[in-house]
């Protein structure tokens, strides 16, 4: 059956239409799926912003990694030392280089940079450990924990109080029922 002009006409300019429309929206689609996924990543890094705590307490080590909004980072850790003429906070460590904390709500890739400061028995600075740096580097992952103030009564007149958080402790459960059967 053969067209006629007008029916070629109208489907000439449907498909020309439908051409169009596509050269419009494509390039349309695919620069909103990038404004979304740059959203996305400042969102992410707007919700990694803000002060951690971190503690070894076996060590003696206090400290703080700091984020801010674009994902950079900054470490201070102290550490509790026995020195001659008594007990001491002294820095554990310095950042050597740019430090990063990436990631989502979920789970952050930290990679901090440092070198560690040794200390005679006298708590004087001789210096670093090793000329080598040292990359504090890992993945974490977010745990539910319970934060706040507690008091601890020994019978004296005036109790001390200090702050407490308690994280279930996922990983080292998981080492002990592996290494310690």
């Amino acid at each position: 059956m053969a067209l006629t002009k007008s029916t070629t006409a109208i489907v000439t300019a449907l498909i020309t239409a439908a051409i169009t429309a596509s050269a419009t929206l494509i390039p349309a689609y695919w620069q909103h799926r990038t404004e979304i996924a740059q959203l996305q990543d400042q969102l992410a890094k707007a919700r990694t912003k803000g002060r951690y705590e971190w503690q070894w307490a076996g060590a003696g080590w206090l400290g703080h990694v700091n984020v801010d909004n674009n994902g950079s980072a900054s470490i201070e850790m102290s550490k509790f030392m026995n020195c001659l003429g008594g007990q001491k906070w002294l820095p554990l460590l310095e950042q050597r280089g740019k430090a990063e904390m990436t990631g989502d709500s979920n789970k952050v890739h930290v990679t901090i940079p440092v070198q560690f400061i040794t200390y005679d028995d006298k708590c004087m600075n001789i210096g670093h450990e090793s000329s080598n740096i040292t990359m504090l580097e890992g993945d974490l992952t977010a745990k539910v924990s319970y934060a706040g103030r507690i008091s601890y009564n020994t019978g004296q007149p005036h109790p001390g109080s200090g702050d407490m958080i308690l994280v279930k402790d996922y990983e080292s459960a998981s080492y002990f029922a592996i290494e310690h059967k």
